[in-house]
């Protein structure tokens, strides 16, 4: 009997058009369980486009041959990978409001996650500190009366991390970790979220055998092209580049062996002719900057992060062609 796991993502040919030419793609993508892919691209390279499409929350353009997420297919099954899919770090989107405590952030998102006729009650340091240690780790977690404007960097993005897992996806997507601006307290950041995707056995469990269940599937996004090569990682974790054109490293180890001084792969460069017009033009001219996706884009993403509660009507699909709600 095959006992391989089905892929968390798979892609063929995935890519989204703009009205002034390719945001990214065409790309093929084979992402495990439990996964650590890093997403490299600079500003305007599509990056927040691509995280937003493999989370449900943005339409691919119809010339896209396949995306499934854990077995569901985009765009038909939007609703179902928007359950098993978590999003953070996204500006516009999930965005903290600083003058709200932490706890308050999370009863927030758990009561959206509550049957309607059920009280939520207010989160306790005892509650925070159970939802978010395997974030945070060994790291201080700070108390529910913490103001969020009085977390630094690397605490507001694992608060964020946090909001998003109280949902329990099987996958997660991060946008723009240079959020934290500093390379020391990026490594805290991708050693917890490395921490994340280990696989775990269940303590319940009275069979030994019973192979353990694998981890969260974790994509995040970074402009630095030099940001693997400059963190320290228990298992190096697989690579997309988004440049002259998105490229999966086959090999999880190729990028330690590519050529330094090697532009894009012939099978990443633009092949259609208003690809290679956009790419003539320069890198931006590939499709809007990620901060530039539209304001009706970004509603639409939000509104599936506060998802309707057990019993409450379900709002209809929007009519836009690109974003999903």
């Amino acid at each position: 009997m095959d006992t391989t796991p089905r892929a968390a993502i798979l892609a063929k040919s995935l890519q989204l058009d703009g009205p002034h030419g390719p945001v990214y793609g065409p790309i093929d993508m084979h992402v495990a369980p439990g996964d650590l892919v890093v997403l490299q691209g600079p500003q305007g390279s599509g990056r927040t486009s691509l995280l937003l499409t493999l989370a449900g929350r943005m339409k691919p353009s119809p010339s896209t041959v396949q995306l499934t997420v854990r077995g569901h297919h985009l765009p038909r099954d939007r609703r179902a990978v928007q359950q098993v899919t978590a999003i953070a770090g996204f500006a516009g989107i999930d965005d903290l409001e600083p003058s709200v405590t932490v706890g308050d952030t999370l009863r927030e998102r758990l009561a959206w996650l509550t049957p309607w006729y059920r009280r939520t009650p207010p989160v306790t340091d005892a509650t925070l500190r159970e939802l978010a240690t395997p974030v945070f780790g060994t790291r201080r977690v700070p108390t529910a009366r913490t103001l969020v404007r009085d977390l630094d960097e690397v605490d507001a993005m694992l608060l964020r991390i946090v909001v998003a897992l109280v949902a329990h996806p099987d996958v997660l997507v991060v946008d723009d970790l240079d959020q934290v601006h500093d390379t020391a307290r990026r490594q805290i950041v991708w050693d917890r979220l490395a921490a994340l995707t280990t696989a775990t056995t269940d303590p319940t469990d009275p069979t030994p055998s019973t192979p353990p269940a694998p981890g969260l599937t974790v994509i995040a996004s970074v402009a630095s092209a030099g940001e693997v090569d400059a963190m320290t990682w228990a298992a190096r974790p697989r690579v997309v580049r988004l440049t002259t054109g998105p490229r999966l490293d086959a090999d999880p180890h190729a990028d330690a062996h590519a050529d330094p001084h090697a532009d894009a792969t012939p099978a990443a460069r633009p092949t259609s002719p208003a690809a290679r017009a956009a790419h003539a033009r320069g890198p931006h001219a590939h499709g809007p900057h990620d901060s530039d996706i539209s304001p009706a884009a970004r509603t639409a993403a939000r509104t599936t992060e506060t998802p309707v509660r057990t019993g409450a009507p379900s709002p209809s699909a929007p009519s836009s062609e690109e974003p999903l709600a």
